[in-house]
């Protein structure tokens, strides 16, 4: 293992400019990046991480598009918006942000129109995804974004039950999307976590 895991997950994550939920789990829970990555609870968080690690750009955000099948239920129904911009991201690996403006202009529409509050973190997270073509780490946020969803369409009584089974599915899909090979590939090569000023876990 190169320097980025000689100091231990924990004092990576701290240094790379993680939350303290994130460093306090993996102090408990990972005692290598190995173990990191299986164990994981959630996806926004592993997401980040392979950001930092330099997984490619592309990969992080194809583990992105697998978790769009769990915001589904709470995006508004026959929006061709939504649609749209999610087959631009898919469709496009090359796509950058600056080649999606009407895209980009009928989400802000159509979030102005959203009266429902999951419904509202629902875009706001397609926003996101279509943000991850330049900028990998909106994908974490997209993740973030998609549990927000759920647990505004659930009430009082099952907001907690609806983010860990949200948490649980999104990483899941990630860990599907981007194999523990090519996650521990690109920590072998991550030399220096990158800082806080470029987002934080």
């Amino acid at each position: 293992m190169t320097g980025a895991g000689s100091g231990g997950v924990a004092s990576w994550l701290v240094e790379a400019g993680a939350q303290r939920d994130v460093v306090d789990w993996a102090q408990q829970h990972a005692e290598s990046w190995a173990a990191f990555w299986e164990a994981c609870p959630r996806g926004d968080w592993l997401l980040a991480v392979a950001t930092r690690a330099g997984v490619p750009r592309e990969a992080v955000v194809h583990a992105g598009l697998a978790c769009v099948t769990v915001l589904h239920p709470y995006l508004p129904e026959q929006e061709a918006a939504i649609d749209r911009a999610v087959a631009l991201v898919r469709e496009n690996p090359e796509l950058r942000y600056s080649a999606c403006e009407q895209a980009r202009l009928d989400l802000d529409e159509l979030l102005a129109r959203c009266g429902d509050p999951s419904a509202h973190a629902a875009v706001l997270a397609i926003q996101a995804l279509l943000a991850a073509v330049d900028d990998a780490v909106s994908a974490a946020t997209f993740v973030a974004l998609t549990v927000q969803a759920a647990v505004m369409d659930a009430g009082d009584c099952g907001m907690m039950q609806a983010a860990r089974y949200t948490q649980h599915e999104c990483a899941r899909l990630v860990r599907e999307s981007i194999s523990a090979t090519v996650f521990l590939h690109a920590m072998d090569k991550a030399q220096v976590p990158r800082r806080p000023d470029q987002g934080s876990l």
